[in-house]
Order: C-alpha cells, then sequence, then structure tokens
C-alpha cells in the first residue's frame, strides 16, 4: 500500500473525472485460472478501486476468459462496485479454469473484447476466434452496475475475503496413523476466525461415510463476535476396520443477509505402517 506505484495510482485516480474509468495491468486481483489470483495487489488495491469508482479492471496472465460479478461492499456503502476481466486469451496454450465465488462467467478459450462507449452507456462484447459471442455486458450510469438481465447480482467484497481466510486457516484435523484392527478415538478441535468486523454465524457439518464412524456433535453452530476466533470441538471414533472412506466437514456462514457454503479438506488419518523382515 505504501508503493511508489499504489501512491501514483491513488493519485491518478483521484483527479480522474471520467465518466468511465478503466484500469489495465497484468496480475489479475480475482482470477478463476491456473495462476489464481494475485493475493498482494488485492490487498494493495482492491479498495482503492472502489473508493475511486474504477468501473472495469482488465487482466491477463491467466490464459482464460473471465468476468466476475461486480464486486462491493455491503459495509462501506461509499465504496463502489467494479467488474474484473480476464482476457488472456489472445493465442497462448489456454489455462484450465475453477469457477470461484465471484465468476459471472469464464471459459478456457482464445478470445478478444469490444468495448463500447456511448454516453452513460457501456458495452462489453467478447467473442471467439470463430467471430461467435460468447459473452456480453452492458452498465448504466450513474449507478455502473450492470444492465442486462442475468447479472443483476453482485458479490460483496467481504463476502469473497471472508471466504479467503477460512481457506488459509482452516486445517483438517490430523488424526495420526493407528494399526489395522485398533479403535480410533480422538478428541479434535476445529478453530474458525470471523475476519469481518461484525459478528458472524457459522455451522459446521460433517459427512459421516459409512457406520464405522461416529463423530459427535455432528453439528454445531455459534456466532462468533468480530475479529474473533472460536473453538468447535468433535468426538471422533473409528473402528479402523473402516477407516476408509474418511470423513469431511463444510462451514456454511451467514453474515446479514449473505451466505455461503465451504467443503473443507478430509481429516489427516492413515495406517501404520507394518515392516516385517525374513532372517536368512
Amino acid at each position: 500500500p505504501d508503493s511508489i506505484q499504489t501512491k501514483w495510482l491513488e493519485k491518478d485516480l483521484a483527479a480522474s473525472h471520467a465518466t468511465w474509468k478503466f484500469v489495465f495491468f497484468h496480475h489479475p486481483l480475482y482470477s478463476s485460472g491456473e495462476h489464481k489470483s494475485s493475493l498482494v495487489h488485492r490487498d494493495a488495491w482492491a479498495k482503492l478501486f472502489m473508493k475511486y469508482g474504477v468501473d472495469i479492471v482488465f487482466n491477463g496472465h491467466d490464459h482464460i476468459y473471465e468476468r466476475s460479478y461486480p464486486i462491493a461492499s455491503i459495509s462501506d456503502p461509499s465504496l463502489k462496485p467494479v467488474t474484473y476481466f480476464v482476457t488472456g486469451g489472445g493465442g497462448a496454450e489456454l489455462h484450465k479454469i475453477k469457477p470461484q465465488l465471484w465468476t459471472a462467467h469464464s471459459e478456457s478459450t482464445h478470445h478478444f473484447i469490444v468495448v463500447k462507449v456511448n454516453d452513460n452507456m457501456l458495452t462489453l462484447n467478447t467473442y471467439n476466434i470463430e467471430h461467435q459471442i460468447i459473452d456480453t455486458e452492458t452498465f448504466i450510469k450513474p449507478s455502473g452496475l450492470v444492465a442486462s438481465n442475468h447479472t443483476t447480482h453482485f458479490i460483496p467484497y467481504e463476502q469473497i475475503e471472508l471466504e479467503r481466510q477460512l481457506a488459509a486457516n482452516i486445517k483438517p484435523p490430523d488424526l495420526g496413523y493407528f494399526a489395522r484392527g485398533a479403535t480410533l478415538s480422538e478428541r479434535i478441535r476445529v478453530d474458525v476466525t470471523n475476519s469481518l468486523d461484525s459478528p458472524t454465524d457459522f455451522e459446521i457439518h460433517w459427512n459421516v461415510p459409512n457406520a464405522h464412524w461416529k463423530i459427535e456433535p455432528s453439528y454445531q453452530k455459534f456466532t462468533i463476535a468480530a475479529k474473533a476466533v472460536q473453538a468447535f470441538p468433535f468426538q471422533i471414533q473409528c473402528d479402523t476396520d473402516g477407516l476408509y472412506p474418511i470423513p469431511a466437514f463444510s462451514i456454511i456462514y451467514q453474515m446479514g443477509n449473505w451466505s455461503g457454503r465451504m467443503e473443507m479438506p478430509a481429516v489427516r488419518v492413515g495406517f501404520k505402517r507394518v515392516v516385517t523382515s525374513k532372517m536368512t
């Protein structure tokens, strides 16, 4: 945030009185491609773009086409919605896509975008190399929000950041290694951090795969205070004759009118290796 480039960017954006504001640079703040999002750039510039009313951010790096939903803040109404395009399909080898929370449309295809500005209306048509339109979007001032029927939706910046922190901080419980035929019985806990500035409801639901596993309770719900951590304790048991498949859990959160569900990795557990030697 204190870099020379960021200071230049903020000064330039603050001085602009353009009806439409576009920003172009290489590494995307939001990408569902193989390179993923540049979190360093997101942390430095996402709120800056919202603060100064940037309408569209164009990026490359990932060899895909992706358009985000408008990303807006639900905690600070002064921050304006921004839509992000990853347009890296200029001819190089294409990348795989794993759509994310913010993804409105994505394709692994070579393409180009035609942008048309007509006073307070902005239209973007995306074409593949057969000159077929694969995506289209229209924005109208003064709101800057999408005018077409299929994307009146927007994604809260805070929701994206909450899921980012949950994915980074929640680790699957490690139960270690057990001998075949033994009974596994462990007390575990899952620590959940609420990174938001307001209390948020969280639930944990265990997917118990078969009768060999027993997890108590299989469901818990807590309201976690702003910027706080809550431990979810569980008792987990298994007769190791039925160790596989291994249970995993889901986290459901509710932040005001917005909710989401995240599937977490399975617990870490396995059989001890039995090493035998033959005497000669």
